[in-house]
């Protein structure tokens, strides 16, 4: 790796069961399946695109599991999860708009036919399970920045 000329040893923080947040001081290096040999170059001088943060996403699932703890068991949780001081830091949140994956149920926000101007539209499923989650996530980091993706 260079470096401008200069040494640079980078390290990684990985995490397994029972072995979270491992610093590793210098990454081996091997050689690709093609026998092609890769080259990283890192310059710390030059800046391509920065990193807003990092995220997860608001979910059902997530919620209902969390509401299964008491309610320092799911603080202490959400505090590792978005705290800006420790754990994971997580400054972003995508939100679903209707059902997805972790859902509790297949759902969207309005289930009746032919209703084309929307008049039976409600996110009333958010208000009980995603926007209390995203609120408790917020006590953590005020400064959550949430997006909702279909």
């Amino acid at each position: 790796m260079s470096n401008g000329g200069e040494n640079f040893a980078p390290s990684v923080v990985t995490s397994s069961a029972g072995h979270y947040w491992q610093t590793v001081d210098s990454i081996r290096w091997q050689e690709s399946a093609t026998g092609k040999v890769i080259q990283l170059e890192i310059d710390p001088t030059k800046t391509e695109q920065g990193i807003k943060g990092f995220s997860g996403c608001f979910n059902e699932k997530g919620w209902e599991v969390l509401n299964l703890l008491d309610a320092e068991k799911r603080n202490e949780i959400l505090r590792e999860l978005f705290d800006p001081q420790q754990g994971c830091c997580f400054a972003l949140g995508r939100m679903p708009m209707g059902a997805n994956d972790y859902s509790l149920e297949w759902y969207s926000f309005d289930e009746t036919r032919d209703d084309y101007v929307l008049e039976h539209f409600s996110i009333a499923r958010d208000r009980e399970y995603l926007i209390p989650y995203i609120k408790c996530a917020q006590q953590f980091n005020s400064a959550l920045k949430v997006w909702a993706s279909p």
